[in-house]
């Protein structure tokens, strides 16, 4: 069995699973009739950590043909989240922003998510497309495919990052500019 914690700004929930996993681990040690009965007494406690996780921005596995059909149908823009593994902004971006009730509530409603992730070959279509030289890149789109706007980087402000998801929404502040917040140049 496998637990495992998110981010969250919870810490009784990420201590109780750790808990939780600290002692599955122990049963493993102990005689087959107590593993079985600690796991067991242990289940309730794992499902209600696990299954009542924070909200977060439900990134859809489709691809741009398919979530642009969905914006149209819905009403919606598609948000385009470019990422990859190697950069640490990239991570933060997730937890502060794509993970916080608030703002991925807002997210779900006004937007298609795609987490595009930057190292595979689809990945590397879509960077190639949509020319992203830096990580994390956010591109914001209409429901037509055309590019209302993008976010270059991560500075770690959560709530500006927040802000201008609302205001590309609502076209405000839109290609004006392009919007560095922090950025990681990024040769390929």
């Amino acid at each position: 069995i496998q637990v495992t914690a998110r981010y969250c700004e919870d810490k009784f929930q990420i201590v109780s699973l750790c808990w939780a996993k600290d002692l599955i681990i122990k049963s493993y040690s102990t005689k087959p009739e107590v593993k079985v009965k600690n796991i067991w007494a242990l289940l309730p406690f794992i499902l209600l950590f696990t299954c009542s996780s924070q909200p977060e921005v439900n990134f859809q596995k489709i691809d741009l043909a398919d979530a642009l059909v969905q914006a149209q149908q819905n009403g919606k823009m598609v948000l385009m989240d470019f990422w990859t593994d190697s950069w640490g902004g990239c991570m933060q971006l997730d937890q502060l922003v794509f993970q916080n009730p608030e703002y991925s509530k807002y997210i779900n409603e006004k937007y298609i998510a795609l987490k595009i992730y930057t190292r595979n070959e689809e990945g590397k279509k879509y960077r190639q497309q949509f020319a992203v030289k830096a990580h994390p890149t956010v591109i914001f789109l209409d429901a037509q495919g055309q590019e209302v706007d993008r976010i270059l980087g991560w500075n770690g402000d959560a709530a500006a990052f927040y802000q201008f998801i609302i205001d590309f929404r609502n076209g405000r502040n839109t290609r004006a500019e392009t919007h560095y917040v922090g950025c990681n140049a990024d040769e390929g």
